[in-house]
């Protein structure tokens, strides 16, 4: 399955799930409920807003965008963490209300159809979207994934105020604080997917530096390396080093060597790593730029 076909379909059924949590915790009396359909449509519209970001990642660089459009994905990740924000703040006030004012909630066999149908949904698009991102190494999809888990945790909860509030006569209130559980249960998802988006926006160290000198140190003619820096952008990820080679060594022999390099770099790690080599000859070091 393609990320596209993912995005679709989840957001299908995301359509369908919620509006049915919707209506069926309105006509019920059930805020938790509710509050878990509202939860929902978040995730429909975070796959909207991720459909429209890939979309615009997928343009091929220009002039203006030399390494492309792929951190687009990472800001349509930020957008998806303001909705989590919003929906946490919302979720906790309208538990915050059924505390101070405890509406009811009365048993009706409609529950636990919901209960077995929303699980059976929440499931299906977890795994519809982690399996896809993670075929496709796709971290907006991964992320999204995480926001879906957030909503098959919740309706773990809902589940817990049927089975205390209605099954076992609890105070109403009790439902109330299931609510704001799953506020703050968005919030950490949403704190989540943050520092994930904020590690490409903050160019943050996306290789182990060893894990590049391991390799590049297999080329017979690297005496050393240095000054290793890796960064992602979208699904691409740029490494640069600085190597130390024979000073003897021709200039065609040397465009060899990065050739060679950036080749071993790829097959151990693949295709979507860009390399760039500097070289330096050993034992020769520039205090100051030469003057033409």
């Amino acid at each position: 399955m393609s990320v596209n076909i993912a995005f679709i379909t989840t957001l299908i059924l995301n359509i369908i799930i919620a509006t049915t949590k919707f209506i069926v915790g309105t006509i019920l009396r059930w805020p938790s409920l509710a509050a878990d359909g509202i939860h929902t449509f978040s995730d429909g519209l975070t796959n909207i807003i991720a459909l429209v970001s890939i979309r615009f990642a997928q343009k091929p660089k220009d002039e203006n965008h030399p390494y492309g459009h792929g951190r687009i994905e990472s800001l349509a990740m930020m957008v998806i963490v303001a909705f989590l924000v919003y929906l946490s703040f919302e979720v906790m006030t309208n538990g915050i209300n059924q505390i101070l004012n405890p509406v009811p909630i009365i048993y009706n066999v409609l529950m636990i159809w919901m209960l077995a149908i929303s699980f059976t949904f929440d499931v299906t698009i977890v795994s519809i979207k982690y399996l896809t991102g993670k075929k496709h190494n796709h971290r907006l999809l991964l992320a999204d994934a995480k926001h879906s888990f957030s909503d098959m945790l919740s309706t773990v909860l809902v589940a817990m105020s049927a089975l205390f509030v209605v099954g076992l006569n609890f105070d109403p209130r009790f439902d109330g604080v299931l609510s704001i559980l799953i506020g703050f249960l968005i919030f950490k998802i949403a704190i989540d997917v943050f520092r994930e988006s904020a590690k490409e926006l903050l160019d943050e160290a996306i290789l182990d530096p060893q894990l590049i000198e391991n390799i590049v140190l297999k080329h017979p003619l690297v005496h050393s390396i240095h000054e290793i820096r890796s960064r992602l952008s979208g699904k691409l990820i740029y490494v640069d080093f600085h190597v130390q080679c024979d000073p003897e060594l021709t200039l065609i022999t040397t465009h060899t060597l990065v050739h060679d390099l950036e080749v071993l770099i790829q097959k151990e790690l693949g295709e979507h790593i860009h390399v760039i080599v500097h070289c330096e000859p050993v034992g020769h070091h520039y205090h100051r730029r030469g003057v033409f």
